[in-house]
């Protein structure tokens, strides 16, 4: 959600020329013909990027808005329909800097977050240098605790798995909350949404927080 540029990838699951292989390949970006649909009605073209079987669409969808996926990819029809969750509400950790101070690896952090319509959520660490690295949300259920990568949680902690920087240093924490068709794709790989094709037409709300070393 809010990004101007709305990626889309095809691949074959089971490639022809490759009996017997799990390993997926693109598909050729000239097979493919497929349209955002905006809630006006209005579409945008899923155009080839340099990467073969990668697409992009310019378009800046918003909280709370219906989505839909239209067209051909080799031939066949596809389509599937979603709504972007609503505004994603960061309750806690407070304000727009959480501050933690040079030294312990892997803080575990409070949470408090939530977005209307969202299944599930996910968090991770934006470097200055843009390296990602894991946020793991600690989940609790009957005293024990679970480490998960995604999760329906919306109060709990949050552990950054990454080292503290030497010096002081600024990051972003990206929190994303999926809706449900993005969270049952997850959770299993046998579900998707799309019709005519298996795969996933999904989006999610975001939210930031810049993280100060100091």
């Amino acid at each position: 959600m809010g990004e101007p540029s709305q990626m889309l990838r095809a691949e074959w699951s089971s490639p022809t020329n490759v009996p017997y292989s799990p390993r997926s390949e693109p598909v050729d970006n000239s097979l493919i013909d497929l349209w955002l649909v905006l809630p006006d009605g209005d579409s945008v073209r899923y155009e080839p990027t340099p990467v073969l079987g990668d697409l992009a669409a310019t378009a800046t969808p918003a909280e709370g808005e219906k989505f839909s996926l239209s067209g051909t990819i080799a031939g066949h029809a596809v389509r599937a329909v979603v709504r972007i969750p609503g505004r994603l509400i960061v309750d806690q950790p407070a304000g727009d800097t959480l501050r933690l101070a040079l030294g312990p690896n892997y803080p575990r952090i409070p949470f408090a977050w939530s977005a209307d319509e969202a299944a599930s959520y996910q968090a991770m660490l934006v470097r200055g240098d843009g390296t990602r690295q894991a946020a793991f949300i600690i989940s609790e259920q009957n005293g024990v605790e679970t480490v998960l990568d995604i999760a329906p949680d919306t109060t709990g902690d949050l552990m950054l798995f990454a080292e503290s920087p030497a010096t002081r240093d600024t990051a972003r924490v990206v929190i994303l909350g999926y809706d449900p068709a993005v969270t049952a794709f997850f959770s299993s790989s046998t579900k998707g949404n799309v019709h005519g094709t298996f795969g996933i037409f999904g989006g999610a709300a975001k939210a930031e927080i810049v993280v100060l070393w100091e």
